[in-house]
């Protein structure tokens, strides 16, 4: 019972914040108590594969606390770069479709081989679909932060459930990953708050430039189609080299674009 309480406050913290805003300290609170439920219930992160291959295990307490860290933190950065997409109707929804479609290919093959993964992640797929026809542009209805991120936790969750596919998982998620990183480099460099809202996501600057948002969701969704197919039929050391040409690749993008909006403006 105790553990239920603890799982619905978590939730009701971010019901909570599409009623009355919360500050981003309390909405942290409350994820950090919704990601620590996931080892709480027994999962574990006891390894971790490294860019050339190798296999690297978490032994003895030391190595549970990193584990349980590195789950922490992969979690955060999940839910959170995937809440700050969500600035404009069927962008988040549909990047977590193709990602949780992604997962579940990856928890079918022989090597991961968790079918039980695979019926989650189909179970909330359809429900993103069901929702995503309502939520793709113009928008009837909206995820809010409970939406977003529960979905969040749930695919941090699943990606560490499936074999610790967190590598994959960061491939097939990589523009929210990078628009991410992007925006509190540019928050750092200008000296505010990574907390401060502001419209340096690479969706704004689209919007800026002239695209509409229909176009914007269908960029999104192809670039992450295309590389979460890379990133199932590619192993360890073959995704640390894409992972760096798509990061040099966003990089010249995110440059051009910011140029082209200087321009206009």
């Amino acid at each position: 019972m105790g553990n239920f309480i603890w799982w619905n406050n978590c939730f009701s913290g971010w019901t909570l914040d599409d009623l009355r805003e919360l500050s981003w300290r309390r909405q942290f609170i409350f994820q950090i108590l919704a990601i620590v439920l996931i080892f709480i219930f027994g999962s574990r992160i006891n390894y971790i594969t490294n860019p050339f291959g190798d296999t690297i295990y978490f032994n003895g307490i030391f190595g549970l606390i990193l584990g349980i860290l590195i789950g922490l933190v992969w979690s955060l950065i999940l839910m959170n770069s995937m809440n700050w997409l969500d600035g404009i109707d069927g962008l988040s929804g549909g990047i977590y479709l193709i990602g949780l479609v992604a997962i579940f290919l990856l928890s079918l093959k022989p090597e991961v081989n968790q079918p039980p993964v695979g019926i989650i992640t189909m179970a909330l797929s359809g429900a993103l679909l069901g929702f995503l026809i309502f939520n793709f542009p113009p928008a009837q209805i909206m995820a809010g932060s409970s939406g977003i991120f529960f979905i969040g936790f749930i695919v941090a969750g699943l990606s560490i459930f499936a074999g610790t596919k967190i590598a994959t998982t960061l491939l097939i998620l990589f523009i929210p990953m990078i628009d991410f990183f992007w925006v509190i480099g540019k928050r750092l460099k200008a000296r505010k708050s990574i907390f401060n809202p502001d419209r340096e996501h690479l969706h704004y600057q689209l919007l800026n430039i002239g695209w509409s948002p229909k176009k914007i969701n269908i960029f999104f969704y192809l670039v992450t189609i295309i590389v979460a197919a890379v990133a199932l039929n590619i192993g360890g050391s073959e995704k640390t080299i894409v992972m760096l040409f798509l990061t040099g690749a966003m990089l010249i993008f995110y440059n051009f674009i910011s140029q082209k909006r200087k321009s206009i403006s």
